[in-house]
């Protein structure tokens, strides 16, 4: 069996936003949250508008609506509501904790005996327009838009540096995908060009994998 990780800017993002993994203001990325059993059954009607879990395209749609209705923007910025964390970022902090999320991939996978392939993150020059949701949030870091694109270089070269280390297999994403609007519609999401190619690249580095591992085995 074989597991690829791409694993790059999500993180990034959370942990110079939140400056852990273990924290965040957004219930869809919680590994881990509480259960009140007492309150979960008890709710009035209000409490079904406000809770997406139960019927969350209509609750989406309902707000949307609203929102319209009384001419406020339904901000769809999943970071909206972070709580502000205003002291300067701890990068290398952040290149710690990146490594150590890496480094448990990888040896969980080797673990249960699966073999692990990590791959870099392809991307594109970070324009302004990429980052209007992240140009707030970086400032109250002590981070500007060359900062952040120093970080999630520097992120891919540990990607790589993991794979070395661990003799692993890599597909570099990074090094493979131009860099240009042919095939990236922003900074690190695919037009349907780009998707074609990191099919093809990722397709192509799986089965000589698999038929390397093959003919190994047949020895």
């Amino acid at each position: 069996d074989y597991a690829v990780v791409m694993h790059n800017i999500n993180d990034l993002v959370h942990l110079i936003y939140t400056e852990s993994y273990w924290s965040t203001s957004n219930k869809y990325r919680l590994m881990v949250s509480s259960f009140d059993s007492t309150s979960y059954y008890n709710h009035d009607i209000s409490s079904f508008y406000k809770n997406e879990y139960y019927f969350p395209n209509t609750i989406k749609a309902i707000k949307e609506v609203k929102s319209s209705i009384f001419k406020k923007r339904a901000h769809d910025n999943e970071w909206i509501n972070t709580n502000d964390v205003s002291n300067i970022a701890d990068t290398n902090q952040i290149y710690a904790d990146f490594t150590s999320a890496l480094e448990i991939f990888v040896h969980t996978c080797i673990a249960w005996d699966i073999k692990p392939i990590l791959m870099t993150q392809q991307n594109r020059a970070l324009t302004q327009e990429d980052a209007k949701h992240l140009k707030n949030k970086l400032a109250k870091r002590g981070l500007n838009l060359s900062d952040f694109n120093n970080i999630y270089k520097r992120a891919n070269t540990i990607i790589r540096n993991v794979a070395q280390q661990n003799k692993i297999d890599l597909i570099d994403l990074d090094q493979k995908i131009p860099k240009t609007a042919k095939y990236m519609k922003d900074f690190v999401h695919f037009n349907n060009e780009g998707s074609q190619l990191a099919a093809n690249i990722i397709s192509d580095a799986l089965l000589l994998k698999i038929n390397t591992t093959r003919l190994l085995q047949a020895k």
